[in-house]
């Protein structure tokens, strides 16, 4: 484990913050240490590539390689205990959060947090779910007092409640776009992922609507599910969506340009 004081050293000589004779004395320490100089490679080498991406968003595939092979070199799977990571905006703040990290494990959630989560298509299609899905709109055209319940149900995440209004309203009305849309979310946000295509692909198909959300939520649902074949799947249904100018366009081409 690395020292929390060692990190805090590593992070002022690196800024520049050290005088003359504490940089000294950090040096002498660092050739006295044979623990505490391997600690500060690693240290420096992920600063470093860390300041890389945040200022050019270049070399994404060398950092990825380089924590690999730092994980491998210097730590086993018994010792990938969660560690809470500081959010990281600026090279500065990534120093800061490191320096005051419980140890060297930061940089398994880095790795963890920063590229399988926000930069592999399924973390894309959860942030976005969170960001833009996690909520519905009320609608105010008089709709039916179970649509609104139903949404209020959703919006407090009760989605067993959202699902009986909008399971019931299904049956009365199999035609309402806004049901099927609606009741396809709430399947969506339990991870009822079959169920949720099923509502998704029957929107889909309807070409009586000024504009239709039914291809790019199917995408969206299957980068979600992630299973063998489904982001191929949902790139040719992004693909689609972006060729044919369908709702949801902008975020399908945002996303092709990341999925590989």
């Amino acid at each position: 484990m690395m020292d929390t004081q060692w990190m805090m050293k590593f992070e002022a000589f690196l800024s520049g913050e050290m005088d003359e004779t504490a940089k000294a004395q950090f040096e002498t320490e660092l050739t006295s240490n044979k623990e505490m100089y391997e600690a500060f490679l690693i240290y420096s080498r992920v600063e470093a590539e860390m300041h890389q991406k945040i200022h050019t968003d270049k070399g994404i595939e060398a950092l990825k390689i380089n924590l690999k092979s730092l994980n491998r070199q210097y730590f086993s799977e018994e010792n990938e205990a969660p560690v809470k990571v500081i959010p990281m905006t600026t090279s500065w703040n990534f120093r800061r959060a490191v320096a005051v990290a419980a140890g060297i494990l930061l940089i398994f959630v880095f790795y963890f947090v920063f590229f399988l989560s926000g930069t592999n298509p399924q973390g894309m299609a959860e942030d976005y779910y969170v960001t833009n899905l996690k909520e519905l709109s009320q609608t105010m055209n008089g709709s039916q007092d179970s649509i609104q319940r139903g949404i209020a149900a959703y919006n407090s995440q009760d989605f067993e409640e959202a699902k009986r209004y909008f399971e019931g309203l299904a049956l009365q009305d199999p035609n309402n776009a806004e049901v099927i849309k609606n009741l396809g979310l709430t399947y969506l946000s339990e991870k009822k992922f079959d169920q949720a295509l099923s509502q998704f692909e029957t929107l889909s198909a309807r070409n009586d609507l000024y504009s239709n959300p039914g291809l790019f939520l199917k995408a969206l649902t299957l980068m979600m599910r992630n299973r063998a074949g489904d982001m191929d799947q949902a790139k040719v249904i992004l693909e689609e969506v972006v060729e044919k100018g369908m709702e949801g366009k902008a975020q399908a081409q945002a996303w092709l340009k990341q999925i590989k």
